[in-house]
């Protein structure tokens, strides 16, 4: 009898250590009083119904907590857009959250909770933000500052919003996320601890590295601009030796460095030390650059007319200086044409007259050029918006030829 009253006991105990040891002493017990299964499998199989009833039970019994967690959680934080993939100690964030009503998709603009406030935390950059989440999974995900360091975020931690949305814009990261397990971290945003609003689920910013402020100065622009310093493309390092070449032969900044690609890529590249293919990459880099309206004028001394972009590439040519035809609809003999003029223009750079969009004043010869598409596109006008169209692919595809030279 007092083995009996032990086995329907056994699942019973204070932890999972306990549980455990009594389970095996029971069945030790069992299995040294009887030698002859008929007369322990009777008593055995009620007391292993129990125990996997329970083992179940308590394997499954979190999912289903955390499924009527998020039932109750029908409100959602959300980052209205994403932040830059990298960031800089000291500097402060700027973002937007706003809090939405899944069932219509739209923001709670007004009652209660359009006015309640948040707190805005760190997190893990592998954060399954894609998934849905507990909040004790949230938790557990929430970046601790390293022993000795001051607090990871130092600014307006928590926020109120007004009618549905707040801003975030004076807080900033005191240390880098190198040392996290990801490298990068992302933000949160959640109920203040202690709050009794629990239908609200936290918000979740995308993943994003943070770096040391002292290497901002040197951070790479993506795409560049004409007015970047040339050292902010790629494998051109400042003050590095290329940086210093490039200088010397007066280009300044990435319009420089595209002006002269333009005027003779291969002279460029050995003035400035005839470097290898993997590090002449910041033409690639240089070709991402968005460029702006200015043009450039060349009149032939036969009449024939020459657009150019504001890096100097050809764009555009009227030979008899009154049709303008785009350069890819140039036929063989009309491209080889164009390109002894370019050359004259390149040799004659004083001769390029500046034609800023917009400006009340035009070049001459411009005034009575009728402007075509090519014999691939309808007949029409050939707009000033296209000019960029062409001039972005015209840099792409000079960019692949030198590549292809080196």
């Amino acid at each position: 009898m007092a083995l009996k009253r032990q086995l329907r006991e056994g699942g019973d105990g204070d932890g999972d250590s306990q549980l455990g040891n009594k389970r095996r002493h029971l069945l030790s017990t069992l299995f040294s009083r009887f030698r002859n299964p008929e007369e322990f499998v009777p008593m055995l199989e009620p007391i292993l119904r129990k125990w996997v009833k329970e083992e179940v039970g308590r394997a499954i019994d979190p999912y289903l907590r955390s499924l009527d967690a998020q039932s109750e959680r029908n409100l959602h934080l959300k980052f209205e857009s994403s932040l830059p993939t990298t960031l800089f100690t000291g500097n402060r964030i700027s973002t937007k959250i706003a809090l939405y009503d899944p069932s219509c998709q739209s923001i709670v603009a007004s009652g209660p909770h359009s006015s309640i406030k948040v707190a805005v935390v760190a997190l893990h950059g592998d954060f399954a933000a894609d998934d849905e989440w507990s909040p004790e999974e949230f938790e557990a995900k929430i970046v601790q500052s390293r022993q000795g360091k001051r607090p990871l975020l130092n600014g307006d931690s928590v926020v109120a919003l007004k009618n549905g949305v707040a801003n975030i814009d004076h807080i900033c990261f005191t240390d880098n996320s190198s040392w996290g397990r990801s490298g990068k971290f992302r933000l949160g945003v959640r109920l203040p601890p202690g709050s009794h609003e629990p239908c609200v689920r936290e918000g979740v910013s995308n993943a994003f590295k943070v770096k040391d402020q002292r290497g901002e100065s040197y951070q790479k622009h993506h795409p560049p601009s004409l007015d970047d310093e040339v050292w902010r493309l790629e494998k051109i390092a400042k003050g590095g030796a290329y940086h210093t070449h490039l200088t010397k032969l007066g280009i300044a900044n990435v319009g420089d460095f595209l002006r002269s690609l333009a005027l003779n890529p291969i002279s460029l590249r050995t003035a400035i030390g005839n470097v290898s293919s993997k590090k002449w990459e910041a033409v690639g880099h240089a070709a991402e650059c968005i460029l702006d309206d200015n043009k450039y004028v060349y009149t032939s001394g036969q009449g024939a007319v020459l657009l150019f972009n504001s890096i100097y590439s050809l764009v555009g040519v009227a030979f008899d200086g009154l049709s303008y035809l785009s350069v890819d609809a140039l036929d063989a003999y009309q491209t080889k044409m164009a390109e002894e003029l370019k050359q004259q223009a390149f040799e004659n750079l004083n001769g390029l007259v500046p034609q800023t969009m917009g400006q009340n004043t035009h070049h001459a010869a411009l005034e009575n050029i009728s402007f075509e598409l090519g014999e691939s596109s309808a007949a029409g006008f050939y707009m000033a918006e296209d000019f960029e169209v062409e001039s972005y692919h015209l840099l792409i595809s000079l960019s692949q030829s030198i590549l292809r030279l080196v």
